[in-house]
C-alpha cells in the first residue's frame, strides 16, 4: 500500500529523509493519506535519498517505530482510514530500497501511463453506478399522491435519469476503452498519458454530476444518513481530489497540445 506525498514538500524533494547505515537505511519523515493505515503491514513511500541526492521508494514493513496517527476526518470516504504515518529512525535492509526515481520523470501523482491512474476513476465510477442504481429504486417505489404513481412517472426525474444514463455510460465505455487499449498495446503505454489523464478527468466530473442528479431527484431524502446516498455524495466529492488533480490534467493536456501543434498542421496538409 502506498502513502502520498509529504505535507510540505515540492515533488523533487520529499521531507521524508533516508539516510545510509550499515546493511540498509535509515528513514525519518511524515507520510500524509495513507489509505487503510490502520490495518496495513506494508507499504511504500517516497523518500530523499541524502548521500545520493536523489528520491527512491522503499518498502517499509510496520513496526514498533512505524506510528499511526488518526488524523483522516474527511467529508467522504472515511472508510478508507488515510491517516498519517510517522517514521521514527526506522531501519530498513537493502533490499527495501525498490527502485530510484528519475526527478524528470512522470510519478505517480501525475497521471502519466500507469495502470495506477486508471484505478482512481474506477473507483468513483463504481460510486457513481451505485448512486445511479439507488435512485432507480427510489424512482420506481417512490409513491408521489399528486401523480397518482411513483414519480419515476414525472417527466423532470425521467430526464434527470436520462441525464444519469448518459453521464454514467459515456464515463464507462471511455474508461473501459483506454483500460483496454492500454491492456493490449503494452509497447505503446508511454503513449497513453494524455488518455490516461483524460479518463481520471472525465469519470470523476461526471461522477459527481451523476450523484448530484441522483440527489435532485431523492430531494430531501438524499441528505438523511439513514439513505446511502448521502454517504455517496459525500464520497464522491473526493474524485478531483485524487491525484493528478483538475488543474494538473489541463496544464498537461494543453502542453501536449502545443507540443503537438506542429505535428498536427502537417498531419492536416
Amino acid at each position: 500500500m502506498e502513502c502520498s506525498h509529504d505535507r510540505r514538500c515540492n515533488w523533487c524533494y520529499p521531507a521524508t529523509v533516508a539516510k545510509r547505515a550499515k546493511d540498509g537505511y535509515i528513514i525519518t519523515g511524515r507520510k500524509a493519506f495513507a489509505t487503510l493505515a490502520p490495518v496495513l503491514h506494508h507499504f511504500t513511500i517516497n523518500a530523499y535519498l541524502e548521500d545520493e541526492d536523489t528520491i527512491a521508494e522503499f518498502l517499509i514493513i510496520k513496526n514498533e517505530q512505524v506510528k499511526i496517527i488518526e488524523t483522516w476526518n474527511s467529508i467522504g470516504m472515511r472508510g478508507t482510514g488515510s491517516h498519517d504515518i510517522e517514521l521514527n529512525h526506522v531501519f530498513v535492509p537493502e533490499e527495501a530500497l525498490l527502485s530510484r526515481l528519475d526527478q524528470n520523470d512522470h510519478h505517480r501523482f501525475t497521471a502519466d501511463s500507469r495502470a495506477y491512474s486508471l484505478l482512481i476513476p474506477a473507483v468513483y465510477l463504481g460510486i457513481a453506478h451505485s448512486a445511479r442504481q439507488f435512485i432507480l429504486d427510489f424512482a420506481t417505489s417512490e409513491y408521489s399522491n399528486s401523480l397518482g404513481a411513483p414519480i419515476c412517472h414525472a417527466s423532470h426525474v425521467q430526464e434527470k435519469l436520462g441525464q444519469i444514463e448518459v453521464l454514467l455510460k459515456s464515463s464507462r465505455t471511455i474508461l473501459y476503452a483506454i483500460a483496454e487499449k492500454w491492456e493490449q498495446h503494452s509497447e505503446f503505454k508511454h503513449c497513453f498519458s494524455d488518455e490516461v489523464s483524460i479518463a481520471k478527468y472525465f469519470v470523476c466530473n461526471n461522477a459527481i454530476k451523476i450523484v448530484e442528479l441522483a440527489m435532485r431527484i431523492a430531494g430531501g431524502h438524499g441528505l438523511l444518513k439513514s439513505y446511502k446516498l448521502e454517504r455517496l455524495f459525500r464520497d464522491v466529492q473526493c474524485g478531483p481530489f485524487n491525484p493528478p488533480q483538475d488543474d494538473m490534467i489541463i496544464h498537461q493536456l494543453a502542453k501536449s497540445a502545443l507540443t503537438n501543434i506542429n505535428s498536427d498542421l502537417t498531419y492536416m496538409k
